[in-house]
C-alpha cells in the first residue's frame, strides 16, 4: 500500500488597502521617473482609535451642561487607555515595520503614531506600491508619490501613512502687501487703524463685533499649543504697539517641562508663528479676558 506524503501548503496572507495616501492628480499623470532604491524617507504611521462610538458619546457629554460629565476632561493617559490603540496593536505595527526593513525612530506614548524611516526599496515592498516621480500639474517642479493605493496584511492596524509624497509643500504664511487703487465699488484698501492704514486686531473686533461692550473681563481663553515655545517678547511688542498693554494677562502653563522650553533664546528651539498670532488675536477680540496658553509636547495630546 502506497503512502501519500503530507503536503504543507503555505497559507497566503490576506491584504487590505489603505486609501487616501495618493494625491488625486497622480491618476491623470504619467510617471517621468522613479526614486533611487537606497534613498531614505521618514514616515509617520498612524493607527486608528478604538471605541469610536463611545468616544462620540463622551464628547457630547463633555460639552453638555446638563451632563454629569460636563467639562470633566480626560488626561492624556486616560484617553490613550480608553480610546487609543492597544499595546498589542502597537507592537504589531512595530513588528510589521521592522520585518520590512524599516527603522523605528520614535514610539509615541499615546500609541497613535509610529515614526519610522527606511529606504525606498523597503517602503515599496512593505506597502506594495511603487514610488514614482511625476511632473507637478500646477507648479514648476516634480514630485514623488505612490502609483496606487497602499496595501498591508489585513491584521496590521494601520490607518494612514504620512510622508510617501511631496505633492503639497509647506508655504510661508507671510506675504507682501501690494498697492491697490480704490475700485469702483468704493472699497478703500489700507483703511485700518494702524500706521499707513494697515489693520490690527482691534479692527477685526470692530468688524465682527461692532457695538459690543463685553471685553471678556472675568473670563478665560484657553489656547493649546503643541510643539512650542514662542518668544514672549513678540507678544509684548504687539500689546505695546496695539495699545493693549498692560491690560491683557497672558499666563503660560507648561505641560512638559524641558530646558529648551524655559530658555528658548539660548537653545534656538522656538516654534512660533501661529501660536503668537492666536494669542494676539485673542487679546484683540477680548482685551479684558485672561489668556491661558498651554504649552505641551506631541505626547501631551
Amino acid at each position: 500500500m502506497a503512502l501519500t506524503p503530507a503536503v504543507n501548503y503555505a497559507q497566503t496572507p490576506e491584504y487590505r488597502t489603505i486609501p487616501g495616501n495618493r494625491p488625486e492628480a497622480v491618476s491623470q499623470l504619467p510617471a517621468v521617473g522613479s526614486l533611487p532604491a537606497a534613498q531614505q524617507l521618514p514616515l509617520a504611521i498612524g493607527l486608528p482609535l478604538r471605541n469610536q462610538d463611545a468616544l462620540t458619546n463622551l464628547l457630547k457629554q463633555l460639552y453638555d451642561p446638563t451632563s454629569a460629565r460636563f467639562h470633566r476632561w480626560l488626561t492624556p493617559g486616560e484617553f490613550a487607555e480608553q480610546f487609543g490603540p492597544t499595546k498589542s496593536d502597537y507592537a504589531r505595527v512595530v513588528h510589521f515595520a521592522q520585518a520590512h526593513g524599516l527603522k523605528v525612530t520614535y514610539q509615541h506614548s499615546n500609541r497613535l503614531l509610529l515614526d519610522v524611516t527606511g529606504p525606498i526599496a523597503s517602503l515599496e515592498e512593505a506597502f506594495h506600491a511603487r514610488l514614482q516621480v511625476y511632473q507637478h500639474p500646477t507648479e514648476h517642479r516634480t514630485f514623488y508619490a505612490p502609483d496606487g493605493d497602499l496595501s498591508v496584511e489585513a491584521d496590521v492596524p494601520i490607518l494612514h501613512v504620512s510622508g510617501l509624497d511631496n505633492y503639497s509643500l509647506p508655504r510661508p504664511i507671510g506675504f507682501r502687501l501690494t498697492e491697490q487703487a480704490t475700485n469702483g465699488g468704493g472699497v478703500t484698501p489700507y483703511n485700518g487703524s494702524a500706521p499707513g492704514g494697515l489693520y490690527v486686531g482691534s479692527d477685526f473686533r470692530k468688524a465682527y463685533a461692532p457695538g459690543v461692550t463685553n471685553t471678556g473681563a472675568g473670563q478665560y481663553i484657553a489656547i493649546i499649543d503643541v510643539g512650542g515655545p514662542y518668544y514672549t517678547n513678540d507678544v509684548y511688542m504687539y500689546e505695546t504697539n496695539a495699545g493693549l498693554f498692560p491690560n491683557v494677562v497672558v499666563s503660560n502653563i507648561f505641560c512638559t517641562l524641558t530646558a529648551s522650553w524655559t530658555n528658548p533664546l539660548t537653545t534656538g528651539t522656538v516654534n512660533e508663528g501661529e501660536e503668537v498670532l492666536d494669542i494676539d488675536m485673542a487679546m484683540s477680540m477680548a482685551p479684558g479676558a485672561t489668556i491661558l496658553n498651554y504649552e505641551g509636547g506631541s505626547d501631551d495630546v
